[in-house]
């Protein structure tokens, strides 16, 4: 401790080379040998000595809360302490010597906690959300993985080093008994059993002249379209055998793609479903357009030019305004089977029902005419041309079934469903506008208001919380045109966990935001049934397959939801008071939501419980939704790379490709906006013989 005197009989005093302003004095009024009598009965203030928490605080800087005090007691010991920044250093005659200030008393939890944190050494989930850790675990997570990387590139170097001192070369004849031991193992999984025996019986021939099976070729071409360069590299290393490029070529290009139905195409279809049974013969028309390149190709092999609308409907001399910017396809899906196939496809610009309508039926006609198959029901998104096209069978009123005219069996309906993924969106995006966003709404039911506000304050609520009971994150709640098309986003907006919570802290105006909310979790559920064992896993009763003709999920949907829907619209239309039109359309959903609500509940219903009656099993509703022909457009986007949507000459090439790749391109889920279940054991081995084109023999 030093004690400097000034001028003006004040006192400064350096405590190991520290200030302690606090201590500052005057000895004008008192005797010098007193003030240090005083100063030497004080206590030094020992800080935090714990050795374990000495390294969690650093040497002393300005703006730290704490730091680490070390006094030299001889050129090879020293002590160390943790000193507040504001601590007194100097502690009262009346204090005991091993106490600390209050100061230092303060920090030690914090240094505490710091220590309890760094043994912590759990893993962290790979699903855990990382915007919702702590920086301090972030960090620590990283030095753990940089640890783990180090000691794994350690191993892989030892190992490197002890396979080139220890490695020996195989002989010729240890090498043809590894070879027998290998070809006679057994392996359980069909499609690796057939690839090894074809890779076994390719290297025994000659680079040309082997018979590759037909599901070879598929795998080839689906491994073709992923990457052209590895495709390459794989057969050049000599790693794989697999065809050539114009083996490739001649199974790809022997249908020459054109738009509409063709009879090859058709063909195709009728000979792979021609063994199934009566009640297998169920499937789902799916049709919806997929904005593609404005382009023009020139095709050899036809004489046209590639890239326009039907030149036979054209309206204007105009060509600019004919140029195809959409491609329609029409899509097959089996209700109890793994058809998944495209039936042909259309060049458009801006659709109208009146062009959709002889389409719709064609292609109803020859799915049931010459493919022998049923078709049950028409599924599309809500677009006004679709809804309309749905009138169109009403004289002008909303329809949701239709006589099948080519059914030849029995009666039989074909009923329009409105994809239920894309219905979640609309009344998500209905209810963002709803007194938030855009403002263009503000529903209304039961005396209460239905606002996102709710949901506002629920996110807010939960982010607060230390422990997170729902999915919310700040792209649910602030919507982007990106976010805004995102399925998954809205079915977690509309969930039993929004729901609920709100229910429970909403307040009195919360409570009709939060049955609504409840309302369409379940009819998502329910018109969203995926797999046979999904209910059990999640234990949700509305995610098991439908069974019984007397389910009470048709109760529900038709009594509970949609009469609540309905009971909505009449309550809005009924409201005392002088409102505009425009003024009660803003108090309900949309006309176009509320339309497809009310067809997609009723036909759900009754195609569920014709299916039932007529040989099927058991129904998953997840087969009337759009998702497949959303797969397929991702398929198309993928085999794209960098250019995302393809002109329409590239177009028909593509869906050659995805066609004859079959259940293979089924058993992987591309990017997009679908949540597709897990097909592991999907992949059907085909033995159906391939056409080719044929090469000109040289005479």
């Amino acid at each position: 401790m030093q004690v400097t005197i000034n001028s003006d009989l004040s006192t400064d005093i350096d405590i190991f080379g520290f200030s302690a302003p606090h201590l500052k004095n005057s000895i004008e009024k008192c005797r010098l040998n007193s003030y240090l009598k005083g100063l030497e009965q004080r206590y030094f203030c020992p800080g935090i000595p714990e050795p374990y928490l000495q390294n969690y605080a650093n040497l002393p800087a300005t703006g730290n809360l704490y730091y680490r005090h070390v006094t030299c007691i001889s050129p090879t010991s020293h002590e160390s302490t943790v000193r507040s920044a504001s601590c007194v250093l100097l502690l009262d005659s009346g204090m005991e010597s091993s106490e600390s200030c209050a100061h230092c008393r303060k920090i030690k939890p914090l240094l505490e906690k710091k220590h309890s944190r760094s043994l912590d050494q759990n893993v962290l989930n790979p699903k855990t959300p990382l915007q919702k850790l702590a920086k301090g675990k972030l960090v620590r997570a990283l030095k753990v993985s940089r640890k783990k990387e180090k000691e794994l590139n350690r191993k892989v170097q030892n190992f490197q080093r002890r396979l080139e001192q220890e490695s020996v070369e195989v002989k010729p004849t240890l090498h043809t008994d590894l070879k027998s031991i290998l070809e006679q193992h057994d392996v359980h999984d069909p499609l690796m059993k057939l690839f090894w025996e074809q890779q076994m019986k390719a290297f025994k021939k000659k680079d040309r002249g082997m018979r590759w099976h037909p599901m070879m070729i598929r795998m080839a071409i689906l491994l073709h379209s992923q990457s052209t360069t590895a495709y390459d590299t794989l057969r050049k290393t000599g790693v794989l055998k697999l065809p050539g490029h114009s083996t490739l070529r001649e199974y790809v290009n022997v249908v020459h793609p054109k738009d509409g139905f063709l009879p090859e195409v058709l063909e195709d279809l009728r000979r792979t479903t021609e063994n199934l049974k009566d009640h297998q013969r169920f499937v789902v028309l799916l049709h919806d357009e997929m904005a593609i390149k404005s382009d023009l190709v020139y095709d050899r092999r036809s004489g046209e030019i590639v890239g326009f609308t039907d030149q036979r409907k054209w309206q204007n001399t105009d060509e600019c305004n004919n140029l195809a910017t959409h491609a329609l396809v029409f899509y097959v899906v089996g209700i109890n089977t793994h058809i998944k196939t495209s039936l042909g496809f259309f060049a458009t610009r801006c659709i109208t029902a009146d062009e959709m309508f002889p389409l719709l039926w064609q292609a109803v006609g020859y799915i049931e005419n010459y493919c022998n198959l049923k078709v049950i029901a028409s599924t599309s998104d809500k677009a006004s041309a679709n809804q309309r096209l749905y009138r169109m069978h009403n004289d002008g009123k909303m329809c949701y079934k239709t006589p099948n005219l080519f059914a030849t069996d029995q009666q039989r309906y074909l009923y329009f469903i409105s994809d239920a993924p894309h219905l979640v969106k609309t009344v998500r995006n209905n209810l963002a506008s709803s007194g938030w966003g855009k403002n263009t709404k503000y529903l209304w039911n039961n005396e209460k208001d239905i606002l996102w506000r709710h949901i506002v304050d629920i996110y807010r609520h939960d982010s607060e919380s230390q422990l997170s009971m729902t999915k919310l994150t700040s792209d649910h709640i602030h919507l982007t045109p990106h976010s805004v098309m995102n399925v998954k986003l809205a079915a977690q907006v509309l969930s039993y966990s929004v729901g609920s919570l709100l229910m429970a802290y909403g307040g009195e105006q919360g409570q009709e935001t939060a049955k609504f909310i409840l309302l369409m979790d379940r009819f998502f559920d329910c018109l969203n049934v995926r797999s046979i064992q999904e209910g059990h896993h999640k234990r949700k009763a509305d995610l098991l397959p439908f069974r019984t003709l007397n389910d009470q999920r048709f109760e529900f949907l038709e009594r509970e939801f949609l009469g609540y829907v309905l009971a909505w619209k009449q309550a809005v239309d009924s409201r005392p008071g002088n409102f505009k039109k425009s003024e009660r359309n803003k108090m309900f959903l949309t006309d176009q939501t509320f339309e497809g609500l009310w067809t997609t509940v009723h036909s759900t219903i009754e195609a569920t419980q014709y299916l039932l009656s007529n040989g099927v099993e058991f129904v998953l509703t997840h087969t009337f939704c759009q998702d497949p022909l959303e797969e397929h457009f991702g398929r198309h986007r993928g085999l794209g790379r960098r250019a995302d949507n393809p002109s329409l000459w590239i177009f028909g090439y593509q869906e050659n490709k995805i066609r004859l790749q079959r259940s293979l391109a089924m058993a992987m889920q591309p990017k997009g906006n679908t949540r597709g279940v897990k097909r592991s054991a999907d992949v059907v081995i085909s033995v159906s013989p391939l056409k080719k084109v044929r090469r000109p023999r040289n005479k």
